[in-house]
């Protein structure tokens, strides 16, 4: 039971880790996306035809599906350490 609940902690540990590390991830998307949307504001104000970057829509996506299978995960120890 001890080693379980250590391995739990550990893996806990790791998980916020992660959470962590994805947090600060996002934090550089959205300051990028600031920055494009202030070039796209000044590329609509002189230009007619500005240029989209679809990267950024991606870059989220990935940081939400990171996002949402880190708390998946601690959703699953959370009910699997209930039955110990």
């Amino acid at each position: 039971m001890k080693e379980h609940a250590e391995h739990v902690i550990s893996q806990l540990n790791k998980m916020k880790t992660d959470f962590l590390s994805h947090k600060s991830r996002l934090v550089v998307v959205r300051t990028e996306m600031k920055a494009k949307q202030a070039q796209l504001l000044c590329e609509k104000i002189y230009n007619d035809e500005p240029e989209y970057n679809k990267e950024i829509p991606d870059s989220i996506s990935d940081t939400i599906s990171i996002a949402d299978s880190v708390s998946s995960r601690i959703s699953q120890l959370s009910i699997s350490s209930r039955y110990l």
